[in-house]
């Protein structure tokens, strides 16, 4: 499970790579099944969307969603860093 978890992150970046921003967004959504935990999944499908340009605004609502979580990550870290 935590390979399949790996190898979604480094599928949507080569999807991002490639710019095929959907097949990028849906694996990491798969990787986000995985683990809900990831900053990195999270970023990465708000990232598709932003990039993809026939987005909709729904999309961007979702992606802003996803961005928000990713963020409560980067907080949530940022005091267990401070408390040690």
């Amino acid at each position: 499970s935590s390979l399949c978890f790996s190898l979604y992150l480094n599928l949507a970046a080569c999807f991002i790579k490639l710019k095929d921003f959907q097949s990028g967004k849906n694996v990491c959504s798969e990787a986000i099944s995985i683990n809900q935990n990831s900053l990195k999944a999270y970023y990465r499908r708000a990232r598709c969307v932003s990039l993809n340009p026939v987005s909709t605004r729904k999309d961007y609502e979702k992606a802003y969603k996803d961005l928000m979580i990713a963020f409560t990550f980067i907080v949530d870290h940022k005091k267990e860093r401070k408390k040690v």
